[in-house]
């Protein structure tokens, strides 16, 4: 990461060297987008990274788990846009933690993220 800011009420993160243009206003206030570079996330890795993690709840702010990320998107849905882009709603960690409340298994394995060359900007909390 080379960069962070906050602009129009988002914080911008940019990895590499920032030549890439700002990111588009999302679907949701409740969001977190990455554009450009390359993003590697479980056994995905996109090139010419276009995706959107939306809050599935947009009611409140968007709870994202940077530890738990692999149960959020398992637990929501992702779909390919006409452009290509990839769109992904998810619940709120704090939605997960509670719908688990009472069980006694959790996942052992945890997923890893990484991020080269592009930007990803947002809204929410970020654990």
């Amino acid at each position: 990461m080379t960069a962070v800011r906050i602009a129009d009420n988002r914080i911008v993160q940019t990895f590499g060297s920032g030549d890439a243009p700002p990111a588009a206003s999302g679907p949701s206030q409740n969001h977190i987008s990455w554009r450009n570079g390359e993003l590697a996330f479980g056994k995905l890795t996109m090139t010419e990274t276009d995706l959107e993690l939306v809050d599935a709840d947009p009611a409140d702010p968007f709870d994202f788990s940077i530890d738990h990320w692999d149960e959020q998107l398992a637990a929501g849905y992702s779909k390919t846009l006409p452009n290509r882009s990839l769109e992904a709603p998810m619940p709120d960690y704090d939605d997960l933690r509670a719908r688990r409340a009472g069980t006694t298994t959790a996942s052992s394995s945890r997923g890893q993220a990484s991020s080269r060359g592009g930007t990803g900007s947002g809204s929410g909390q970020s654990r």
